[in-house]
Parts: C-alpha cells; sequence; structure tokens
C-alpha cells in the first residue's frame, strides 16, 4: 500500500480499482450476456434493479457469493459505488448468474450494526478466499476489533433472498 496514495487514487480521490471497473463494466456486461459467460459468471453476476427515486432500469456486474439461503453481494469499496444506496431499506433486486436469474428483495447491511459483522464474519468463514480482497488475515477465524472497524469504514454488505419475509428471517438469525 502507498502511505501517500498515489499510487491507489487518482486525482480526483476515486480508487484506481474504482476507476478500473467502470472502464471494463461495459466489457463485463457484454461477456455476462453471451454464451461466453461461464468463465466469470459462477462469482459474477449482473445485478439488475431500478433506481428507489428515477425508477430508472439499471445493470452493472457484482461479485455475489451463497451465504446460507442467502446471496450475498460484498463491495470491497462502498465509495464511488451508488446502487447500494437504493437498499438502506429493503428493495427488489435482480440478480443474472449464469443462465439461472435470482429474484428477490434486498437491503444493504449498516456497517455499524451486529448484523453487519455476523454477516461479514460467516461470509469470510465460507469463502475464505476473499480475505486477501478484503486484506484481512487469518484463515476461518473471526475477525478482529481492528478489522471490523476497517471493513466498517470502507465496505459494505447487501444481502438478497427471495421475499421479504425471508430477508426479515436471515436478519434475525444471521448465519454463525
Amino acid at each position: 500500500m502507498n502511505v501517500s496514495g498515489r499510487l491507489l487514487h487518482d486525482a480526483s480521490g476515486r480508487s484506481r480499482v474504482s476507476a478500473f471497473f467502470i472502464r471494463i463494466n461495459p466489457l463485463v456486461i457484454r461477456l455476462l450476456r453471451s454464451r461466453a459467460h461461464w468463465p466469470l459468471s459462477t462469482k459474477v453476476g449482473l445485478l439488475q434493479y431500478s433506481g428507489r427515486k428515477s425508477g430508472r432500469r439499471y445493470e452493472t456486474p457484482v461479485a455475489w457469493h451463497r451465504v446460507g439461503d442467502a446471496v450475498v453481494i460484498a463491495l470491497t469499496e462502498r465509495q464511488g459505488r451508488n446502487w447500494w444506496r437504493n437498499y438502506r431499506t429493503p428493495w427488489p433486486l435482480s440478480l443474472q448468474a449464469g443462465r439461472n436469474t435470482i429474484h428477490g428483495v434486498a437491503v444493504a447491511l449498516q456497517p455499524d450494526s451486529d448484523a453487519f459483522a455476523a454477516w461479514m464474519n460467516a461470509l469470510l468463514r465460507v469463502h475464505p478466499y476473499l480475505r486477501p480482497i478484503f486484506a484481512v488475515g487469518g484463515i476461518r477465524r473471526d475477525l478482529t476489533a481492528d478489522e471490523l472497524a476497517r471493513l466498517r469504514q470502507s465496505s459494505g454488505l447487501v444481502v438478497l433472498a427471495s421475499s421479504d419475509a425471508e430477508l426479515q428471517r436471515l436478519l434475525a438469525t444471521p448465519p454463525v
């Protein structure tokens, strides 16, 4: 990590990783819609949603992961991404994953909530290959207080369930 931040951020302060993904998203969307989707579609899907205020339809590629009965979309950086703001309260979402489309209701977990900590720990336990992406050490252990504090500052989690009732059930009893 560059202490000055020049290598990790451009002149506008946007993460270079975010800028990279903004540039390649149109290519990824075309690939996910094609017959050659299979190299990506096991972990990358096409998120389809309507803007809460505008009603306009949007789609963006996202990494998705199954955790128990839920689908979790993990954001390594909330800054520079706007779509998740539609999910501060439950809102309809569709995720095209390969040839399947998952329809449901999703909500972004508040970073300072106990649910965020529980779901982030569960996600990293079930999918330990994500630990380096989130710059978290160890294997199959819970996050330290410092790691959790850092993730609360930058990361985000959106939980998708088949219905509002199912979402409420999952949020009331997060995976252990």
